[in-house]
């Protein structure tokens, strides 16, 4: 995969290079830094090492092991700049990762079903819905005879019978009643920032919905 942050490993290789030249002229060991960092008792030094090691990589901002590090001796002025810069860039190639993950999500959307039930969030065991996968809670897909039909009435009429037809059919069964309780409204996603809601009380479509909805969305009220 292309890094498509490069300036992270830069500073990440300035970090662990200050960090390691410390170390190195104090005479602390690995097995040392527990007690350097205030943990005189810990029981578990190895996942205490491990947390340290992600925060030094800027990929866990455990602000107790931080601000541990900062009080300690190595919290010198030129590491303790270094580990801000390292957070930042972090924080800053996240944002960038999900802009892109955004852009390829507008790039391949397809018209689609989003399913929006009576909980935002499960009743049963999260590995109950990695076992079927979220989509077949939350999404169902347009038939291929409804997306070649050209935007306008013509398809959103048939959108709204295939949401009836999805109320009813066994085939989507799952996506009706499950963890999150009982199916409320359909989104039917037009476009990647759009949505018409269609209620399964009403039989139709009551609203529209603006923005993208996230992984578990609330009932809308209109």
């Amino acid at each position: 995969m292309m890094n498509t942050f490069p300036i992270y490993e830069v500073v990440l290789t300035s970090f662990n290079s200050a960090l390691r030249d410390y170390l190195k002229a104090h005479g602390i060991r690995r097995s040392m830094l527990p007690a350097v960092l205030g943990f005189n008792n810990t029981t578990n030094p190895s996942k205490l090492l491990r947390r340290f090691d992600e925060v030094c990589k800027g990929l866990n901002a455990d602000m107790d092991l931080v601000e541990r590090f900062r009080n300690s001796e190595l919290g010198t002025p030129e590491i303790l700049r270094l580990l801000n810069d390292l957070f930042e860039c972090v924080r800053l190639r996240n944002e960038q990762n999900r802009f892109l993950d955004e852009c390829v999500d507008v790039i391949e959307f397809v018209p689609h079903l989003h399913a929006v039930h009576e909980h935002t969030r499960p009743s049963h065991p999260f590995f109950h819905i990695a076992w079927y996968g979220i989509d077949t809670f939350k999404l169902a897909a347009l038939p291929d005879v409804i997306l070649d039909l050209p935007e306008g009435e013509a398809r959103l009429t048939a959108v709204a019978d295939f949401c009836k037809l999805v109320c009813t059919h066994p085939d989507y069964t799952l996506l009706r009643g499950n963890s999150f309780g009982s199916l409320m409204q359909l989104l039917y996603r037009d476009t990647y920032t759009h949505a018409y809601v269609y209620s399964v009380a009403d039989k139709k479509f009551v609203g529209e919905y603006h923005g993208v909805p996230p992984s578990y969305v609330a009932t809308l009220r209109f």
